[in-house]
């Protein structure tokens, strides 16, 4: 088990123990576009165009292969935080391999509205409590 199986087992075991929402010690939108300006990205598009997010596309990919919530083909790489150490890629446990219809899913509503950041990241973890079986 790695250490990004072990950081879901542990939300997971979370989840099951409490129904209330996960209290956030992690970066908001705002807190990530900071992030990226010091590191030298004027945007978040710029930061997904870089050599630094394929990396870690790459990365994460390799260790997933399907989608961490229903098991199809995965295609989309997906944050539970913005972290420093996470937006270099020096920490990628807080990022997971996901197929193109559970992210959506998780980042809009059914009205086709952006979700907030802490709701995304509550909804992304509910979303790979639900089968105890998924841990890759």
């Amino acid at each position: 088990m790695d250490a990004a199986d072990r950081w879901l087992a542990k939300k997971k075991k979370e989840i099951r123990k409490s129904k209330k929402k996960l209290p956030d010690g992690n970066r908001s939108y705002r807190q990530r576009d900071q992030i990226l300006l010091h590191l030298g990205f004027e945007s978040y598009g710029a930061y997904l165009r870089s050599k630094a997010w394929k990396r870690v596309v790459r990365l994460v990919s390799d260790r997933d292969v399907v989608c961490r919530i229903c098991g199809v083909s995965g295609s989309v790489c997906h944050h539970f935080s913005y972290s420093l150490d996470t937006l270099k890629g020096s920490d990628i446990t807080e990022v997971v391999l996901l197929c193109g219809g559970c992210h959506l899913s998780l980042e809009f509503n059914p009205n086709g509205r952006k979700r907030r950041f802490l709701e995304v990241r509550n909804l992304s973890i509910q979303a790979l409590a639900q089968d105890p079986s998924r841990t890759q």
